[in-house]
């Protein structure tokens, strides 16, 4: 399936599954493992503005708000998602920050499982090897 035939909050998400990165450099500091391409627990907040911005690039027709891209997360991952207040120490030295944050988030393969259920089409994912390791300031 193309990601021009899904809508733009699907057609992101495939693009983030094909990546296998949650989070952009900018703003891995957001998630634990801090270094995790695919982390468990992250900042709410910072994938929704990384959504946000890629879609804004795309001159994207309608980009949801926070609670509608919570919503719409849930069914991408085929899951509710956990979410709880946690800290998170800026990488400037800065006071600590307190996020809403999503918990005990899915794997990436768990995630592209869902996602084609989610569809109901098989998708042909990147190998691992195909896959660029990329060094955390390089994403995207």
């Amino acid at each position: 399936m193309k990601s021009g035939n899904l809508d733009a909050v699907d057609a992101w998400w495939m693009s983030v599954l094909e990546h296998g990165y949650l989070l952009p450099s900018n703003q891995a500091w957001l998630q634990r493992p801090a270094q995790d391409p695919w982390p468990d627990t992250f900042g709410s907040v910072a994938l929704f503005e990384s959504m946000q911005g890629a879609l804004k690039a795309q001159n994207a027709r309608h980009i949801p708000k926070i609670p509608e891209f919570s919503t719409t997360l849930n069914k991408l991952t085929g899951r509710k998602l956990k979410r709880k207040q946690v800290w998170y120490e800026p990488p400037t030295g800065d006071e600590n920050v307190r996020q809403n944050s999503v918990c005990g988030f899915p794997s990436l393969i768990e995630c592209r499982q869902a996602f084609e259920a989610y569809l109901d089409h098989k998708v042909e994912w990147p190998e691992d090897e195909e896959i660029e390791e990329k060094p955390l300031y390089a994403r995207y």
